[in-house]
């Protein structure tokens, strides 16, 4: 009965999703969520972060399609109701409260509830859950990177590992501490609008086949300047790939293959640190409350990619920078300006 409840939402999502309209089925699905919801409740038992999580994500989708964008596709819907199952998943971690945790509690004697290795099996089969969802969510990307795959192709893919992954692992926090300030995330918006535009006027000489270790050595070091505050990790692969002559298509194909491994590190990476040291106190909502804006600004953000990407250019994400880097910087003039000592001292 339990994983009957836990996975009825999204078999009727899915199902719903092959017969009719995506508004159709995330209200299906929602209803299955409601009614999950209820059935506990009349139970006596706990409101669980899973069914809960879900029937925001399905209304908050349902919202964006009637109010924001009504012609958003199947495909996105689909990659975000991935995207956030897999939020909720990742988030419950970071809170140091597994979701499954809710529901293993509620089916076992308290005696075994309170054996040491209980709550390290509720950490490891919610991990296999978010990595689960995190490959979902990510299945288009992957199926390109498999059906693409060779050996050359995955001797890149890890060459151009190495380089973030030493210096995210030996340097992330230096950088968070020492770099983390508005006026350095301004100037990360300025550089990397300039590389982008610069590199986008490169002819167009090269396809992702033309790609050799130098490349990959090119890319690895990109994805690893996209540690520093306001550099983007797609920006900084697209720009090297561009400089490097291969063509837009191209170039965002050979970014997107090697996030893959880059993203599921440093997720590994951030959960382990977190599950090692703790959340701060009264830190879990506002975590919660950030996984839920960055979910919300990946979704719109569909929308204008699908805009801007007409013609592939680089330039209007170099122009949306340098206005992000203006907003930024006049925020922080007029902080100093109110407070001149504190920002001085900052």
């Amino acid at each position: 009965m339990t994983l009957f409840l836990i996975l009825a939402p999204y078999g009727v999502y899915a199902f719903m999703m092959l017969v009719t309209s995506a508004t159709t089925s995330l209200l299906a699905a929602g209803a299955v969520c409601l009614g999950t919801i209820a059935f506990d409740k009349a139970r006596g038992r706990s409101l669980k972060i899973l069914p809960a999580g879900t029937a925001i994500v399905f209304a908050g989708i349902l919202a964006w399609l009637h109010l924001i964008d009504p012609a958003l596709s199947d495909k996105a819907v689909k990659v975000a109701v991935d995207g956030g199952i897999f939020a909720i998943s990742l988030g419950s971690l970071l809170a140091r409260y597994p979701f499954t945790l809710q529901y293993a509690v509620e089916s076992v004697h308290p005696e075994i509830a309170a054996m040491p290795g209980f709550m390290r099996a509720n950490y490891i089969i919610t991990s296999a859950w978010t990595a689960a969802a995190l490959l979902i969510t990510l299945r288009t990307e992957v199926s390109d990177a498999v059906h693409d795959m060779s050996l050359r192709i995955a001797e890149l893919i890890a060459l151009s590992f190495v380089p973030p992954a030493i210096v995210g692992y030996t340097l992330e926090r230096p950088i968070e501490r020492r770099l983390g300030t508005p006026g350095t995330i301004a100037l990360g918006l300025v550089v990397g609008s300039v590389a982008m535009a610069r590199a986008d006027r490169t002819p167009q000489t090269r396809t992702s086949h033309d790609a050799g270790l130098v490349d990959a050595l090119c890319l690895g070091f990109a994805q690893a300047c996209a540690l520093l505050p306001g550099v983007s990790r797609n920006g900084a692969t697209l720009a090297a790939a561009r400089r490097r002559g291969f063509t837009r298509e191209d170039a965002n194909k050979l970014s997107r293959h090697v996030a893959l491994p880059v993203i599921a590190g440093a997720t590994l990476l951030k959960t382990v640190r977190l599950a090692r040291r703790g959340l701060p106190p009264r830190s879990a909502a506002p975590i919660a409350l950030g996984a839920a804006a960055s979910f919300a600004s990946t979704l719109g953000s569909t929308w204008l990619i699908r805009q801007v990407e007409r013609d592939r250019s680089l330039l209007p994400y170099a122009v949306y920078r340098l206005g992000l880097a203006a907003v930024v910087l006049m925020r922080l003039n007029r902080r100093a300006e109110s407070d001149p000592y504190t920002t001085m001292a900052s």
